[in-house]
């Protein structure tokens, strides 16, 4: 940095005294009027500097990252996009709460061994999530346990997009006398994925909805879970009026009625479960390959076009004005009740 005078151009020019009253100006990247640097560029190397000094910053090439020394080490000041959360201290951080709070513009979440309790993010609201955030487990031995009470949410994506949670283990203490309550709140949301979690309750009931949702989620992928909580309300609940491009596979679920509506162009397969599954005004659906144990397989009124095919159940009903679906080699341990128009019933195993 250097001053540069009007006429006076390179160092060691002559100038008379007159010449030297001109205007004088900063010839350097700094604003001193407004306190500001302009261009302004850190040191570029590819190893850190001896003897540094407390707010000295540098910029590793080598490594693409950004540092400042704090006076007993270098500080990696780089925004992260992936985070480590470790209940021991060997992460980032040790809540995961915290770690979203970080990931503004989304990234992931690595959650290591351990058991972790959030606390509220906000009022009712313990992990609120973001747009194009990953939170992930190592299966069941990171423990998510929530601290249950009335009208909680647990995972709020309500309003989200590009979600992914997965090998985890959701634990709750349930209680029948807490309402209101939600696990993932998935309402007007899109593109979740839900994969490789176990989600258990111990040996009470969880009476309220596992995934909440409503007309405006689409695009749901809930995959390879195993679902240990019983509801007596919406397992997956919440629309009513058509919903589109639901995946619902090879889980284990252990909810005694589940009852999908409003279902169009998605895919309930290959699940099992100890469950009542009723259909309702779903169409252009295909339901292949789950196992109901004992429990009824039913279609309502205003479902059509629907594969239902290689299910085991004990009666399967396709109810009046439930019309044009193909229902075919299934293994029924009663019998199969066909009250609408056009449905091809074929090739069906009855006990």
């Amino acid at each position: 940095m250097g001053i540069k005078h009007e006429d006076v151009k390179v160092s060691g020019d002559v100038g008379r005294a007159s010449e030297w009253n001109k205007d004088h100006k900063i010839d350097s990247p700094v604003d001193f009027d407004k306190n500001e640097a302009i261009s302004f560029v850190v040191e570029n190397r590819t190893d850190f500097p001896a003897g540094p000094v407390v707010g000295q910053i540098i910029y590793r090439t080598d490594l693409d990252q950004s540092y400042i020394w704090n006076g007993t080490g270098w500080l990696n000041i780089t925004k992260k996009s992936e985070l480590v959360v470790a209940s021991d201290g060997s992460g980032d951080y040790t809540t995961i709460e915290a770690a979203i709070t970080y990931l503004t513009n989304g990234g992931k979440i690595l959650v290591k061994r351990g058991t972790y309790t959030p606390a509220e993010m906000s009022a009712n609201k313990y992990l609120n999530l973001v747009n194009g955030l990953t939170i992930e487990g190592i299966g069941t031995d990171t423990i998510i346990s929530f601290t249950q009470a009335d009208n909680k949410i647990y995972f709020n994506a309500n309003g989200k997009h590009n979600i992914t949670v997965k090998n985890l283990k959701i634990q709750f203490n349930a209680d029948e006398s807490k309402a209101g309550q939600i696990i993932f709140d998935i309402q007007s949301a899109s593109f979740i994925h839900v994969e490789r979690c176990t989600m258990d309750a111990g040996a009470m009931d969880f009476y309220d909805n596992v995934y909440k949702i409503d007309n405006s989620t689409a695009d749901i992928w809930i995959e390879h879970n195993i679902d240990n909580i019983s509801t007596a309300f919406g397992w997956l609940g919440g629309a009513t009026a058509a919903v589109y491009r639901f995946h619902v596979n090879y889980n284990n679920i252990k909810s005694s009625n589940f009852e999908p509506e409003y279902w169009n162009d998605s895919y309930f397969m290959y699940n099992r479960g100890d469950i009542n599954l009723a259909f309702g005004h779903t169409n252009n659906c295909y339901i292949i390959g789950n196992y109901l144990y004992l429990n009824d397989l039913g279609f309502a009124a205003s479902s059509k076009y629907n594969i239902i095919s290689q299910n085991y159940s004990s009666n399967l009903y396709l109810e009046a004005e439930c019309n044009y679906n193909n229902c075919c080699n299934n293994i029924i341990d009663n019998n199969v009740y066909d009250f609408g128009t056009g449905n091809t019933v074929a090739n069906n195993t009855i006990f």
